[in-house]
């Protein structure tokens, strides 16, 4: 059977583990996480925030019911418990300078596109 990507899995792809993992690092985020790691954490929120669950029930319920692609995520299964410790004790620099840095590539890539749209003179009133 051939493999594929889940949609899913193709946006994560726009954050490097190993760069999340460094900024984690950074901030010490996984040092109270026992055996639920931030990437889990940040892998659960962003599938609820994509399907529009507001309340914790409603985001485990949902992860649960994709047990058979949190191997190929790199995540765990999660208690509401445990959601609700690690987004309570979790230090939120790491989501700041995560996104400040998608923030910058993403920055770099709108410039280089609206030059070859736009006048180089003109990229400076477009972007204020």
């Amino acid at each position: 059977m051939r493999h594929a990507n889940s949609i899913f899995s193709q946006l994560l792809s726009y954050i490097p583990r190993h760069t999340f993992q460094k900024i984690v690092e950074r901030h010490k985020g996984d040092k109270r996480a026992g055996s639920f790691t931030c990437w889990s954490q940040f892998n659960i929120m962003l599938y609820a925030q994509l399907c529009g669950r507001k309340s914790l029930r409603g985001m485990v319920l949902s992860w649960q019911n994709h047990r058979h692609l949190h191997y190929h995520l790199g995540t765990m299964p999660v208690t509401r418990s445990t959601l609700s410790d690690v987004n309570r004790n979790l230090p939120s620099g790491i989501y700041l300078e995560l996104f400040f840095g998608l923030l910058g590539k993403l920055r770099d890539k709108v410039i280089a596109s609206a030059d070859e749209v736009v006048p180089i003179g003109w990229t400076v009133y477009w972007l204020c």
